[in-house]
């Protein structure tokens, strides 16, 4: 069967709509008989629910069938990469200092970080917020910070709110130990260990790990790695320099990680593995969407008169100051919205939701800032609706080789005039990756006197929503409260349709309702499989296959004494055989990802210790 499939990445499952069965076929079958009963199906298969898991349908495609989603190489190039041997707490500031005067104080705010800084010119000091109790302060951004539970009442009274800090403080956890602070200005990770590092061995190989951190760090030998972003780092000494080594380049034994091992969440990013495959296959998934043409619209603002720098390599020009994303092609505007082409004749609209996108989008090149929206795609074009999607590139996750990277690892230079628009990072924003979440994004701490909690929850709606509405909204607050708030609304909703609150947007169809409340893969077992003739075969208990209405045939891995097998007839059977591992592999994504959605409850606090930036151990439960 051949058919348009939605998808819903957040719920995990594919929608196939609109089927046509070209071909029907079993064994003896006269073209007529096929024919006939093609159209029989065809016409039934409207009512069916065929919808399926994800989970199952990744392991299924062909890669080697599959465009390749990268036109150009991004940017490996390490970060500055910190280690510590105790709790600390990374404070990104993106670039130098930005200072906004607050109305009616005598403060200036930090704009341009998630942080919450103060400064107090008057007396030479700032202050960080850490906890409802308590301040950290310093005359230097770089040099020591000291806590203190006696600020100054003005600068305590813009402490942010309970609803804005995201999490109740435990006040247990304030009487910890004060974490260091450490102030970047560049791109910068931070990995540590809650003291001396503990290694651990892992099985089956020459490897250890660093049990004692939520970073994934290993050691071969006299060589230390460590995984950020997706991307590996290598050097002799964890406080050392830090040199890139491609996931194909790996020692060997970094393959034989067992799966169920406290590590195993690094496999995704680990040439060979089923977990990286898979991790590939998935960035070829899209969300998708019908978007009313006559309901959907948006407004763009502009920090002053508009303003558009040319686009390397491409006939296209890009606005600086604005906090979308808008595009000039052909003296006509495009905005990428939430994952949603508009359109204009006038760099303020008013907006329309567009039927092509602008010329050149697939050229932009990942030094851009612009450069995911070549993710965004325009499927189907109706007189009242068009239907469109994202693929995982437009919210940072892409192939590189053979495993998935976050972010194209370029800085791109902020906005900064009345307001401050950041760009996407590819670093100092702790991701990890899960196979049925995909990236999360997120700095969490709980540790000793400093409570905070950031979020993307996994696109840029959290970011765009949260960073810069929260910049936005005024400064007595400052963006702290704005990016918790986006946070959270991000973390709720991994869907940026089903997220989003303007009109005309809508995720699949609400018709497949049963499928959605996750009626779908049941436990039953389906041992049945087709080649690619449409040869029907059953696998049986002992691992022969058996052709429908034919005697079983041999074991692909076995052959008869004095028979030899046909290069076709073996590559048939190992093809079954991939068909049988991958729906295995699928079956268990499935069960891992309901299992995970069982437990899963709201948390009381932010994520302890950075929240295993660098990619997440996970492994074991």
């Amino acid at each position: 069967m051949v058919s348009e499939v939605e998808i819903d990445r957040e719920k995990r499952i594919a929608y196939p709509k609109n089927i046509k069965v070209p071909r029907v076929h079993f064994t003896k079958s006269t073209p007529a008989q096929e024919a006939k009963l093609a159209s029989i199906v065809e016409e039934a298969a409207s009512e069916w629910d065929l919808s399926l898991s994800i989970d199952r349908l990744v392991p299924m495609l062909d890669l080697a069938k599959k465009e390749q989603l990268t036109s150009r190489d991004p940017s490996n190039k390490a970060p500055t990469i910190i280690f510590k041997e105790a709790p600390s707490v990374l404070v990104s500031i993106d670039g130098e200092p930005k200072l906004k005067e607050i109305k009616n104080s005598r403060l200036k705010q930090v704009v341009n970080t998630s942080f919450f800084i103060l400064f107090d010119e008057s007396v030479n000091r700032y202050y960080l917020y850490a906890t409802e109790d308590g301040w950290y302060t310093t005359s230097d951004l770089k040099e020591q910070w000291n806590f203190t539970t006696s600020a100054p009442d003005y600068i305590a009274k813009l402490a942010p709110s309970a609803e804005e800090i995201d999490a109740p403080v435990n006040s247990d956890e304030i009487e910890g130990a004060i974490p260091d602070i450490i102030v970047s200005f560049e791109p910068t990770e931070l990995i540590f260990s809650e003291g001396t590092p503990q290694f651990a061995d892992i099985p089956g190989t020459t490897l250890s790990y660093v049990s004692n951190s939520e970073s994934v760090i290993i050691r071969q030998a006299a060589n230390y790695y460590v995984l950020l972003s997706g991307r590996w780092f290598s050097s002799t000494s964890l406080a050392g320099e830090w040199q890139y080594i491609a996931a194909d380049k790996l020692p060997g034994d970094f393959a034989k990680i067992p799966a169920d091992s406290d590590i195993a969440g690094a496999r995704y990013a680990i040439a060979g593995t089923d977990e990286a495959q898979e991790a590939v296959l998935d960035a070829y998934i899209p969300q998708t969407a019908r978007v009313e043409r006559t309901k959907s619209t948006i407004k763009v603002a502009y920090d002053g008169e508009p303003q558009f720098e040319d686009i390397p390599g491409t006939s296209l020009k890009y606005a600086l100051n604005s906090d979308q994303q808008v595009l000039l092609s052909a003296q006509r505007y495009y905005a990428c919205v939430d994952a949603v082409w508009y359109v204009a004749e006038k760099p303020d609209g008013p907006w329309t939701v567009a039927t092509k996108r602008p010329a050149d989008v697939d050229q932009i090149p990942p030094e851009s800032p612009l450069y995911n929206v070549k993710y965004v795609y325009i499927y189907d074009v109706q007189p009242d609706v068009v239907y469109v999607g994202y693929l995982p590139g437009y919210t940072g996750s892409y192939i590189y080789n053979t495993t998935i990277v976050y972010g194209t690892g370029y800085y791109y230079s902020p906005w900064y005039y009345h307001y401050y628009y950041p760009r996407r990072s590819t670093w100092n924003v702790g991701v990890r990756y899960s196979p049925w979440g995909g990236w999360s994004y997120g700095i969490g701490y709980s540790t000793g006197r400093f409570t905070f909690g950031i979020g993307f929850g996994g696109h840029r709606y959290g970011y765009h929503r949260g960073y810069h509405h929260g910049y936005n909204r005024g400064y007595s607050r400052g963006v702290n409260a704005g990016y918790r708030a986006g946070a959270r609304t991000a973390q709720r909703n991994s869907n940026l349709y089903r997220s989003q609150d303007r009109p005309g947007v809508q995720s699949p169809d609400k018709q497949l309702s049963r499928a959605r409340d996750g009626n779908i893969d049941r436990n039953s077992r389906n041992n049945v499989y087709a080649d690619r003739k449409g040869d029907v075969y059953k696998r049986q208990a002992d691992g022969n296959w058996r052709q429908q209405g034919n005697k079983p045939t041999q074991k692909p891995t076995q052959k008869p004494a004095g028979v030899s097998r046909s290069k076709p007839q073996q590559q048939k059977y190992e093809s079954l055989n991939r068909d049988k591992h991958a729906r295995d592999r699928g079956a268990e994504r499935t069960r891992q990802y309901r299992s995970s959605q069982q437990r899963s409850t709201p948390r009381s606090n932010p994520s302890r210790s950075g929240g295993r930036s660098g990619g997440g151990r996970g492994g074991r439960r």
